[in-house]
């Protein structure tokens, strides 16, 4: 197309970190050996788990080794957040107070996708009970409603950590807001543990020793299944 219209062209992935989940790990040597022979192209990769993101394009036993320039994107201000929102649900004709759109961010921890998962189950309840304003009761509800629907992901989620021998544990006490490291287990068994997690994106670091989940709605869905 970009040769027929003699146009330089940008094409744009979303969530790109996701695409061996959904086409296989060979998907991104297949990618490579088309785009790297494209010109007039550029391509612009996006994805919200940072560390999956790094591990694409930084490690040299990735197809996508340096191939593009790493930006990293700072997270979204929460009064961004709560603009965004209220401008999308007034759209809608919807009214959003600011107390509830800031409990969606405060739940979800800004993470973008289960944001909008959260603001969607609201919308679509809304709609079904007929009801043109937001509340923190309705808040509540579209929440739990977005949590059932994540949870076959987070299940499955769940199965592929369990692969590792130690990472459950490790897992375990960083959702209980434990530190990562226990004196009964090797230092070296709970550092491979976590870089696997990392290397998932399912944990970050936060401070010296201290690591906190990507995705607070997965935090809070294996508390429940702890308790």
């Amino acid at each position: 197309m970009a040769r027929k219209e003699k146009k330089q062209m940008v094409v744009v992935f979303d969530e790109f970190q996701e695409a061996s989940r959904v086409a296989g790990r060979e998907i991104y040597k297949k990618m490579r050996a088309h785009f790297q022979m494209h010109k007039n192209v550029s391509y612009l990769f996006l994805g919200s788990k940072e560390d999956l993101m790094k591990n694409i394009f930084a490690s040299s036993k990735q197809a996508f080794y340096r191939f593009a320039l790493i930006l990293p994107i700072p997270p979204i201000p929460e009064d961004a957040w709560i603009e965004y929102i209220a401008r999308k649900f007034a759209s809608a004709g919807l009214k959003a107070d600011e107390d509830s759109i800031r409990e969606i961010v405060k739940l979800t921890g800004g993470h973008p996708q289960d944001t909008m998962i959260v603001c969607s189950e609201v919308y679509h309840f809304l709609l079904e009970a007929s009801e043109k304003k937001l509340s923190l009761e309705t808040v509540r509800i579209g929440y739990e409603r977005a949590l059932y629907a994540l949870s076959p992901l987070f299940d499955r989620i769940i199965d592929e950590l369990n692969g590792n021998p130690h990472s459950g544990k490790v897992l375990k006490r960083i959702t209980r807001g434990e530190r990562a490291y226990s004196r009964k287990e090797h230092p070296n068994e709970v550092k491979r543990a976590i870089d696997f997690l990392m290397a998932k994106g399912v944990i970050e670091k936060s401070g010296r020793g201290v690591y906190k989940f990507t995705e607070p709605m997965f935090q809070e869905y294996i508390l429940r299944e702890l308790s």
